[in-house]
């Protein structure tokens, strides 16, 4: 009995993280490695009335994913709705604006053999290809006028814009060109991280990685507005989110939205089998499901005994105590304890033939 409530070992350090960390509340049915009382809290999930409990868990945990996630790019809402996601970008935009405007860029010896090395790549290159990456170059070479010392530099806003449009320009360009542009926009954004204060440079690369979990989310919160697939207007799709990452992320490894679309991905998502010889339809078709859900539509005397009882077993596979419980350790627990003694174990065992009879 009691493996059916148990957390599964595998599973456990991410629920524990979903829990813990980003707040999600998790069921016993969530964390336990037993199919059948998954199947089981599937069934009593889609049935009339004693499915509340359930439900209500589910939009919790979506809820609380949904934060978890928006938190990644600075959004602290349940619902990540069109307006959560433009106004979390505005912040984004105008802390770039605020990094990049108060600073300028020091062009710094490191700067210059970059841009060097890019000018002896070019001519490697096509002819086309070539001329766009050297009109690039050059370009950013007229921006660059010098300051009182005689030593040059880039104003902030205007190294800023820059880099940004380079950006869109290296998303279109292929093969040699596309690192070469790429490089380039790096050097720009290496040179500006070296001359501006330690606590600027953190406060640009802590926005850098808001902007790319933004970026990440986005198109998925995009489908979902479009109404694509059916999905909600405002919840993250936890089936689709891992996929995002791994395209997103050339390393997903320490990403800011790893763990959380391994936790969608496994607690969100629902991976109970729906086909005629799963689990589930077994537990339907047994006298178990029998009771608990066939009653409820076979007349009002039935409805009456088994509604409480089903409703009572779906409040407790869906409750986020018993969850917490579940995934402490049970020899902390002083009552696991004394069920484990010997003596009452041996009092059980006696006892259970008795009990049977009557």
């Amino acid at each position: 009995l009691g493996s059916l409530f148990k957390a599964d070992p595998k599973l456990k350090p991410l629920a524990q993280a979903a829990v813990d960390k980003y707040g999600i509340p998790l069921s016993v049915s969530d964390v336990t490695g037993s199919k059948a009382t998954k199947a089981v809290r599937n069934v009593l999930d889609d049935t009339w009335v004693v499915g509340r409990s359930g439900v209500a868990q589910n939009e919790a945990k979506q809820e609380a994913f949904n934060r978890a996630v928006g938190g990644t790019f600075g959004a602290d809402a349940t619902t990540l709705s069109p307006e959560v996601m433009d106004a979390a970008k505005k912040r984004m935009g105008a802390e770039f604006d605020r990094l990049w405007g108060g600073n300028s860029l020091k062009v710094d010896p490191d700067m210059v053999k970059s841009l060097q090395a890019l000018q002896a790549n070019a001519d490697k290159l096509p002819q086309g290809e070539s001329r766009r990456l050297m009109a690039e170059i050059d370009d950013l070479f007229a921006k660059m006028v010098p300051d009182q010392n005689g030593e040059l530099f880039i104003p902030g806003d205007v190294a800023n814009r820059f880099q940004s449009s380079l950006g869109k320009k290296v998303s279109t360009a292929q093969g040699f060109l596309k690192e070469d542009l790429n490089t380039l926009r790096k050097s720009i954004i290496g040179a500006f991280n070296r001359g501006i204060s330690p606590d600027d440079a953190a406060a640009l690369a802590a926005n850098r990685s808001k902007y790319k979990a933004f970026k990440t989310i986005e198109p998925l919160m995009n489908s979902a507005e479009a109404g694509v697939a059916g999905r909600t207007s405002g919840d993250v799709p936890a089936a689709l989110l891992p996929n995002a990452v791994r395209t997103s992320y050339s390393n997903p490894a320490g990403a800011p939205l790893t763990e959380l679309s391994q936790i969608g991905s496994q607690f969100l998502v629902n991976r109970v089998p729906q086909t005629g010889g799963s689990t589930r339809a077994l537990v339907q078709n047994s006298a178990l499901g029998g009771a608990l859900v066939g009653g409820s539509f076979a007349s009002l005397p039935a409805a009456l005994t088994s509604i409480p009882l089903a409703a009572g077993l779906n409040k407790a596979l869906s409750s986020p105590a018993f969850g917490a419980m579940a995934l402490k350790d049970p020899a902390a627990s002083a009552l696991w304890r004394q069920l484990m003694n010997p003596q009452v174990q041996g009092a059980v065992a006696r006892s259970a033939p008795v009990l049977s009879v009557q």
